[in-house]
């Protein structure tokens, strides 16, 4: 049998957080638009992912958007469909997301072991998983 690698078993937990993330905010949005309601198949992020690793798997840090809103955020920067997102979360909410933002967190494997334990509370809570 052959061993896996360190990073093979990394790889598979950051699979394994991504999908209960993007799960729990299909549930948590009843995989509707934000925006305009329609079916939703796209899990967005608010603060970005790739700028902000330390909240790529906050559900909080979370919304669904339907394809030609993802769109229309990424591609044209749509000032519209941010103003609907701070309105769907609440400012408040929205205002403790940007200060979590400027935190300097380490994301490493104690980092991700601590959030797939967060996703998987919130899993079985959507009733996604039933962990028994």
């Amino acid at each position: 049998m052959k061993k896996t690698t360190h990073k093979a078993d990394i790889d598979v937990k950051k699979s394994w957080a991504y999908y209960l993330w993007t799960a729990i905010i299909y549930k948590k949005y009843y995989g509707q638009c934000i925006v305009c309601g329609s079916p939703a198949n796209d899990a967005h992020h608010i603060f970005p992912k790739g700028a902000y690793p330390h909240m790529k798997l906050d559900i909080n840090n979370g919304v669904m958007l339907c394809r030609d809103h993802h769109d229309a955020y990424h591609s044209k920067q749509d000032i519209n469909v941010l103003q609907a997102i701070i309105e769907a979360i609440g400012r408040k909410e929205y205002k403790k997301l940007k200060l979590f933002s400027q935190q300097n967190i380490k994301v490493n494997e104690k980092w991700l072991d601590k959030q797939i334990k967060i996703l998987e509370t919130a899993a079985k809570h959507y009733g996604i998983l039933d962990l028994t």
